[in-house]
């Protein structure tokens, strides 16, 4: 019996002091996700602010809530990206992996995704989150580039932290 309660008090110790090892890779990957986010919905609460009372621009405003209600998020290799920390953002994301084939429907009406991928060169990681509309049809991907985001963190060696020294938007 007593040594059980060692075990037990020995798991215990073991899971309170030990080191939770965080991935910054995968924060910042995620960080630059909902950095694009906010800029999107910002960009949208200022279209919203505009007085224009046409059917074209209704049709519009009804369009552009519709694709930030539905943006797929893929990763470099086409695969679903998941976000982890965001809980709250993650409602405005749905996941997809484009090659299986429950999923043609989807495609073959066409969906908004983003595409997060990245490169790191010396001290400077940079994100590239690419705006698409992906579509399948006669056996065939179709990959429609809208624009996309660029996000660059650079590490200081000093404070030992990332930090985020650029974020940059364009679109066609």
């Amino acid at each position: 019996m007593k040594f059980k309660i060692l075990i037990l008090f020995l798991g215990i110790n073991l899971s309170l002091f030990s080191q939770n090892n965080t991935d910054n890779y995968k924060t910042m990957l995620d960080s630059a996700v909902v950095i694009k986010l906010n800029e999107v919905y910002k960009h949208y609460n200022e279209e919203l602010k505009k007085d224009i009372k046409t059917e074209n621009w209704k049709s519009y405003i009804s369009e552009y809530k519709n694709r930030l209600e539905n943006i797929y998020l893929i990763d470099n290799n086409h695969n679903p990206f998941h976000l982890d920390k965001y809980k709250p953002v993650t409602n405005n994301f749905k996941e997809i992996n484009l090659y299986e084939k429950k999923n043609k429907k989807i495609l073959k009406k066409g969906i908004n995704a983003w595409k997060v991928s990245s490169t790191l060169s010396k001290n400077q990681l940079s994100i590239f989150i690419i705006d698409f509309i992906i579509t399948y049809s006669d056996g065939k991907y179709n990959f429609s580039n809208g624009g996309g985001s660029t996000i660059i963190f650079k590490y200081d060696c000093n404070k030992m932290n990332w930090e985020l020294i650029n974020n940059t938007t364009v679109g066609i």
